[in-house]
């Protein structure tokens, strides 16, 4: 999840007011917190929420080195709760005002290093063949602007719960009781492209490593978040991948966003 790299948490300005004929003086002032302050105070709000919060799962493909039709998955190992120390996509809260495009690729940029293929990536004009504005300043919907068969952009495929339910709390009642629940997540499951297939990831932010792993041994990973390879098989199946690096590999790596551009399956 994204840390804030610095804020002030204002108490106020100092302001006086009569109460029974007494002027009472209330002093507040302005305190710089550290990023890790920053960042623990980020990471507690998220606890026992009163509704859910909405997140980004990123599944990001890039060809195989040794074998350029295989797709290779990007990776993350959690350090931090919920579940910490399991292997899963890179991701995190979507924030006020962003669009699912820009969460993603400010997410694995954050945890990875790893930029992904974008419309703003590939240009000006991008947005306007895709038939409309991805920010829905227009208020409304268009199907092309949101999904792209190949990936020439970040599209949603799929959404999954992700909820946790205090261990005392679940204890002490029999069941899971909402008011108890410290974590709940609605991800939103988005697959895009590298767009280095070259370039290898980095962890930072919330990941203690990252790696690139070829999409078979995600598949017997036993250390990895419940439900991520199932997400990598649909992915793999919806959007074509393994055919789409196959035609890359004939074309040559340098060519990947003119593949995609032309790949019969853009829509």
């Amino acid at each position: 999840m994204t840390a804030m790299h610095s804020f002030f948490y204002k108490l106020g300005n100092m302001r006086s007011f009569m109460s029974q004929g007494t002027t009472r003086h209330i002093y507040r002032k302005t305190v710089a917190m550290s990023p890790a302050a920053a960042a623990s105070v980020s990471e507690a709000s998220r606890l026992y929420p009163t509704q859910p919060r909405v997140a980004v799962g990123m599944v990001v493909f890039r060809p195989s080195a040794s074998s350029p039709s295989q797709p290779q998955v990007l990776l993350i190992k959690r350090g931090k709760d919920p579940d910490k120390g399991m292997w899963s996509f890179p991701g995190g809260s979507l924030e006020l005002g962003e669009t699912l495009e820009q969460c993603a690729a400010r997410e694995v940029l954050e945890e990875t290093g790893i930029q992904i293929l974008t419309t703003s990536s590939q240009g000006n004009g991008e947005q306007q063949r895709d038939g409309g504005d991805s920010s829905c300043s227009s208020g409304r919907l268009s199907g092309k602007s949101f999904w792209s068969s190949d990936l020439r952009r970040p599209t949603a495929f799929a959404a999954a719960d992700s909820i946790h339910a205090d261990v005392a709390g679940a204890e002490a009642g029999g069941e899971a009781d909402v008011k108890r629940i410290k974590w709940h997540y609605c991800i939103v499951e988005v697959a895009a492209l590298a767009s280095n297939v070259h370039q290898e990831p980095v962890p930072g932010d919330d990941a203690e490593a990252a790696v690139w792993m070829n999409a078979e041994e995600v598949m017997n990973l036993k250390s990895l978040t419940t439900g991520c390879d199932q997400l990598v098989l649909e992915a793999l199946r919806i959007f074509n991948v393994k055919e789409l690096f196959a035609e890359m590999r004939r074309k040559g790596p340098e060519r990947l966003v003119t593949v995609i551009m032309r790949s019969r399956f853009w829509l």
